[in-house]
């Protein structure tokens, strides 16, 4: 029991510093974007059009990849995002075009879904009791978007903009392979025998309209982190 009630601690410890990262590099183009706004010229419409890009597909991303955490593995989905994201952080320093700006960032808003697949894992190692505190912990990944401000400047400074993803993108890789090995399969997975909840179950909260509501709440809330930025 003790063994078991320090891997859930330890493994929310992993999950949280893993979602610090992925925030990190969701929030790329609150600093990049500047740059690349000088470079290629960019309206104000079209600056925001960039800075929205990875915000909606992370809001879209969260919406999928939750139902894919609950319905599989949470640790599995959260994983293969991160390693997504990573991967395609050492293409943009090829980018050149508006156009292929806005596709990168349709993919970089993918590690903005880790949040609702890192909700998922961690919520499945915590009794209700506990459930508050541990969500709580693990929203403090938040955090990642403040290192992008502090780190993103300093690497521009000293090396240009286009070795900021090259470093993001290896910082990513070796968080997520730290969090396969040193993180235990969630127990949905462990448990054979649990019965698969129905998609129409999972869907049943978008009827309300207050889902909707709080939903967009959130989104303003995160462009306006990045336009602040």
């Amino acid at each position: 029991m003790t063994a078991m009630n320090n891997q859930k601690w330890y493994g929310l410890g992993v999950c949280t510093v893993a979602f610090a990262a992925n925030f990190a590099a969701w929030t790329l183009f609150a600093i990049l974007g500047l740059q690349i706004r000088t470079d290629l010229g960019l309206s104000d419409t079209a600056f925001g059009v960039l800075l929205a890009t990875p915000i909606f597909t992370g809001a879209v991303a969260c919406f999928v990849c939750g139902i894919l955490a609950e319905q599989f593995s949470a640790r599995v989905i959260f994983f293969t995002q991160t390693v997504i994201v990573a991967l395609s952080l050492f293409t943009l320093p090829y980018v050149q075009t508006f156009s292929q700006f806005l596709c990168f960032g349709l993919v970089l808003g993918i590690s903005g879904g880790t949040f609702a697949t890192g909700v998922s894992y961690v919520s499945g190692w915590f009794e209700g009791a506990l459930q508050g505190t541990a969500m709580g912990i693990f929203g403090a990944g938040n955090v990642g978007a403040a290192i992008t401000n502090l780190v993103a400047p300093v690497i521009i400074l000293n090396y240009g903009w286009q070795a900021v993803p090259n470093y993001y993108g290896v910082v990513l890789l070796v968080i997520s392979a730290f969090f396969w090995f040193f993180t235990r399969p969630d127990s949905k997975q462990q448990d054979l025998k649990r019965v698969a909840q129905p998609l129409s179950k999972g869907l049943h909260p978008l009827r309300q309209l207050r889902v909707w509501r709080f939903g967009l709440y959130y989104y303003f809330a995160v462009s306006y982190t990045h336009l602040r930025a």
